[in-house]
């Protein structure tokens, strides 16, 4: 008896399985695949009737609604961008690539994949937790531009950067405790970085947030750090080793208590009549100064930029002989402390 061709409805489940009363053989539900979707790889059905793919499975931008029937297990990447997406249910257990379900109106994450070798990307969509997600990336892991008022349900390692930027964050509690790459929580609500990893192996990007302290912050961070533009008043709470540059501008800083230890990099702060400069030379590894008059950050100070320079790195000989140097150029208030 012949089968009657599927109709192609929205979701996906349609379009593998739907029948007229008839069952379709794995060989027809195949050539669905091939004519409707692109993936890589000689796909079958397991002995419970489960679509698996050796490759790629992508299935972006085809005006779904649903998961279900999508392949159980995914060898290379599963792409389900750009979709009319409310719910994950139905995605594959276990993806050997990177998983992409972002530009989807999705509310939460439940039915996301267990493990994803590679990236997450489930950014621009209206998220407000991260309830479901993977425990364990493998690359980066991109929830950007949603409404997460939390990170609760977060993985707890990551193994690229982690990307929480523009959302609706005011506390980073239930991030993941280590971060092999870079760590982005830009344009959220925090006030203080309580819940923030412990390792960072790469930079840490805490700019454009209504930060108060930096309580919380990873004891030391692999490449960058950048509290600028913030409500800060003084550093404490800041890294102890920062492995790249570290930038303070933009805040409302009156004391440098706090500052790293150790800046491998260039040392960023707006200078005001009360900025302690003096403590800026107990820090190691600093390698360019960069002093900029407020309000405007593009303006800069060459001669305390070339002060600092010549003294920086003389021990105590040479912070004395800084501070006699700024008296003279009119710094009165700012060899305190």
């Amino acid at each position: 008896m012949m089968t009657q061709q599927p109709k192609y409805y929205r979701d996906l489940l349609d379009r593998l399985l739907e029948q007229d009363n008839t069952d379709t053989s794995h060989q027809q539900r195949l050539q669905v695949l091939r004519d409707k979707f692109k993936y890589r790889g000689p796909a079958h059905f397991d002995q419970e009737d489960q679509l698996v793919v050796p490759g790629d499975f992508d299935c972006s931008s085809k005006q779904l609604t649903s998961l279900a029937g999508a392949p159980v297990k995914v060898g290379g990447y599963f792409d389900c961008y750009n979709n009319q997406l409310t719910s994950l249910e139905g995605a594959p257990k276990k993806v050997g690539g990177y998983f992409n379900c972002s530009n989807n109106p999705l509310t939460s994450l439940a039915g996301a994949p267990v493990k994803v070798g590679g990236d997450f990307y489930c950014r621009n969509n209206q998220l407000t937790s991260l309830e479901g997600a993977p425990m364990k990336v493998g690359g980066y892991f991109d929830c950007r531009n949603n409404q997460l008022t939390s990170l609760e349900g977060a993985p707890m390692e990551v193994g690229g950067w982690f990307d929480c930027s523009n959302n609706q964050l005011s506390s980073l509690a239930g991030a993941p405790t280590t971060v092999k790459g870079d760590f982005d929580c830009i344009k959220n609500q925090l006030t203080s970085l309580e819940g923030a990893p412990t390792i960072v192996g790469g930079n840490f990007y805490c700019y454009f947030n209504q930060l108060t302290s930096l309580a919380g912050a990873p004891m030391e961070v692999g490449g960058d750090f950048d509290c600028s533009y913030n409500k800060l008043t003084s550093l404490e709470g800041a890294p102890v080793k920062v492995g790249g540059s570290f930038q303070c501008f933009k805040n409302q800083l009156t004391s440098l208590e706090g500052i790293p230890r150790s800046i491998n990099g260039g040392f960023v702060i707006t200078v005001n009549a009360t900025t302690p400069l003096l403590k800026i030379l107990t820090v190691e590894g600093i390698t360019e100064f960069y002093f900029l008059k407020p309000p405007n950050t593009h303006d800069r100070i060459p001669e305390l930029e070339s002060l600092f320079k010549e003294f920086y790195g003389r021990g105590a000989r040479g912070r004395l002989l800084c501070g006699i140097e700024m008296l003279k150029m009119g710094y009165k208030r700012n060899t305190g402390r």
